[in-house]
């Protein structure tokens, strides 16, 4: 529970870091614009030929912090697209609201997949798996 609250809390400084990255290099100071730009949106183009769905539970084993976080992206990104969504449909979420969504379900499928018989990640999202996961939230 403390490695996943960890691995949270990690997400959420990096997408607070592509925040404040994405909104420097705007002009302008009008308080509309810096409001909208708080969040970053999620691009669901930019993740697709990242190489984590080929990770296995060893990969994800020993990936950094920030590896996770962009492989929950790029889940999310796949499972998107093997929905028939586009950007457009998921312009509204930003990063921060996507891995707070599957970090746990990520973790879970890389925890269970070999019992569930999955090499990678790939494999367990084309099956249709996705373990239920209880939600942190209290």
């Amino acid at each position: 529970m403390k490695k996943t609250l960890s691995i949270l809390l990690t997400a959420l400084v990096i997408v607070f870091a592509f925040a404040g990255c994405a909104s420097n290099g705007e002009g302008g100071s009008d308080s509309s614009n810096s409001s909208s730009n708080s969040s970053v949106s999620f691009d669901l183009k930019s993740y697709l030929d990242k190489p984590y769905l080929s990770w296995t539970s060893e990969d994800w084993g020993f990936a950094s912090d920030a590896e996770k976080v962009d492989c929950c992206l790029t889940y999310a990104a796949y499972k998107i697209s093997a929905e028939g969504g586009t950007d457009e449909d998921y312009g509204s979420k930003s990063m921060m609201d996507i891995v707070d969504e599957d970090l746990a379900v990520v973790t879970e499928i890389f925890n269970t997949m070999a019992d569930k018989g999955y090499a990678t990640l790939k494999d367990a999202v084309d099956a249709g798996y996705e373990p239920i996961v209880e939600s942190s939230a209290s």
